[in-house]
């Protein structure tokens, strides 16, 4: 099994739903102080728990990129902790191979890229094409032109 994990850079819109709850309870608390302080409190303590701890979950997030067996596979995991599945295909469907430099992709376009290095690989499963936007090492590349058919085009290596 060959893997490539791509770490995502931190952004800094990531954040803002945690600045906008954040804000929101400073102003509850600040409206509701005549209220009832213990409401006003119950209020504020919610936004402010959901603005620093739940939102940013998504901040740390990587996308793995995996060859195992025959088969290509791309799974994104958040905070180190869940690991989700987003494409799987096997690599005898694989048609082209190539750097991506923003032409138009064939079929449904899937972007799990970050950084500069995005490659585009296009599988062909039962008439249906989808085209993969990913940022592999030059070791996965590698490993992934060893394993595809001699008919892919390679316009990389």
């Amino acid at each position: 099994m060959k893997s490539c994990i791509i770490k995502r850079k931190f952004k800094m819109k990531s954040l803002l739903p945690s600045f906008a709850l954040f804000g929101i309870g400073l102003i509850a608390l600040l409206l509701l102080l005549g209220i009832s302080a213990i409401f006003a409190f119950a209020v504020c303590a919610a936004c402010i728990i959901t603005g620093a701890v739940i939102a940013p979950s998504a901040i740390f997030t990587e996308y793995e990129y995996n060859l195992e067996g025959d088969t290509f596979s791309v799974a994104l995991i958040k905070n180190k902790a869940s690991r989700k599945e987003l494409f799987a295909c096997d690599i005898a469907h694989l048609v082209v191979c190539e750097k991506y430099t923003g032409q138009p992709l064939f079929g449904v376009k899937l972007d799990y890229s970050e950084g500069e290095n995005v490659c585009s690989v296009v599988f062909n499963e039962e008439g249906k094409q989808a085209s993969v936007l990913f940022s592999p090492d030059e070791a996965f590349l590698h490993e992934l032109f060893m394993l595809a058919p001699s008919k892919v085009k390679r316009n990389i290596i």
